[in-house]
């Protein structure tokens, strides 16, 4: 990743260096004398600072494991049972917080044959960013088949594209300005794994979006 080092400067160091000086306070025995509420705040930044960090390192290892090329294996998959145990198992919290709506339709009960690893990857992370940059309102999932091919429409509620950003929202660490304001952490790499799956899946992903405000759709093609 030729980009590694522009990565390492403004997405790992920050991390890093918070849990370093946090782990050096708690050394001092300063840490003892704050109350235990104090010493529970502190322990909770160094492992929300973690797993910054593990996202992060996921992420770049995934990426490097795309230009390599990935190795699949295909298997029968419910792509609306599937959505359903990604958003039950892992996003439901955040989702419920919000009072966001997760809405699924699939009149034909789709079944593809493809890799549900990395599938699930694909898909966790379009709708956890449809909550990301969502206030409230809901994320409307379609399912249909054209010719040989599953269709997944995924339209969130959100902050949309501009027409500027529009072009870049696949590219390798390209992030919108309001998307950093709501969620500074994010690393740019989400998007650009998305679409390399997708492509090992010999499918294809394009995004459209009305503009700023109103939300955007992500609409994957998927062989049957």
């Amino acid at each position: 990743m030729e980009d590694f080092p522009r990565l390492a400067k403004h997405q790992l160091r920050t991390p890093l260096t918070l849990i370093r000086g946090y782990l050096s306070f708690m050394e001092s025995g300063d840490f003892q004398k704050f109350p235990a509420e104090k010493q529970k705040e502190i322990i909770a930044k160094m492992a929300a600072e973690s797993e910054k960090l593990n996202l992060l390192i996921n992420d770049v290892f995934l990426s490097l494991q795309i230009e390599k090329g990935l190795t699949t294996k295909p298997e029968p998959i419910k792509l609306k049972k599937l959505i359903e145990d990604i958003h039950n198992q892992t996003l439901k919290p955040n989702y419920d917080k919000k009072n966001l709506v997760l809405d699924i339709k699939d009149d034909s009960q789709i079944e593809i044959n493809s890799d549900t690893f990395y599938l699930t990857i694909v898909l966790q992370k379009i709708l956890d960013n449809a909550e990301k940059y969502s206030l409230s309102g809901q994320v409307d999932i379609n399912i249909s088949k054209k010719d040989n091919y599953a269709i997944i429409e995924i339209k969130d509620s959100g902050i949309g594209l501009t027409d500027e950003e529009k072009p870049k929202i696949f590219h390798r660490f390209f992030r919108g300005l309001k998307a950093k304001e709501i969620w500074p952490d994010g690393s740019g790499l989400g998007l650009e794994i998305i679409k390399g799956i997708i492509k090992t899946l010999d499918g294809e992903i394009s995004a459209e979006s009305e503009g700023r405000d109103k939300g955007t759709k992500f609409i994957i093609k998927l062989p049957i």
